[in-house]
């Protein structure tokens, strides 16, 4: 999963996007492994930034989503694990748990958003191919 994640830019990827059947992600700092991971706690001030998604090339919308989580998982070696994460890596952690929940970042965009979001996208990925 690294190795996808890495190859494609991206900065977390959940197991359920390359059909593996784990409640997993891994995470681009510091080469993360989140098995079972829960919010357990969620600041009230929020952080509203671009979102990307490795499932979804070439598209991206701006998610607003609380600034500061408090999460528990097991890692790699299935020892318990809670940390407190800001900024950019809560907002990813936050999108990769919506990943293993049914939740894509498109569901957060209005059928307007989205509309022109893929317009854009279809615009960039024919550039891309010539």
């Amino acid at each position: 999963m690294y190795r996808t994640m890495i190859s494609a830019n991206g900065i977390g990827l959940a197991a359920n996007q390359v059909n593996v059947g784990l409640r997993m992600f891994v995470l681009n700092n510091d080469a993360k492994t989140f098995i079972n991971p829960e919010i357990i706690e969620k600041s009230d001030e929020t952080q509203t930034q671009e979102e990307g998604c490795l499932s979804f090339p070439n598209l991206f919308f701006t998610v607003t989503r609380p600034k500061s989580i408090l999460v528990s998982w097991y890692d790699e070696k299935l020892k318990a694990q809670v940390d407190r994460f800001e900024g950019i890596w809560a907002q990813c952690i936050q999108h990769e748990i919506d990943h293993l929940n049914g939740v894509l970042f498109v569901d957060y965009a209005s059928k307007f958003k989205l509309k022109r979001a893929r317009e854009k996208q279809k615009k960039t990925n024919d550039t891309s191919r010539r």
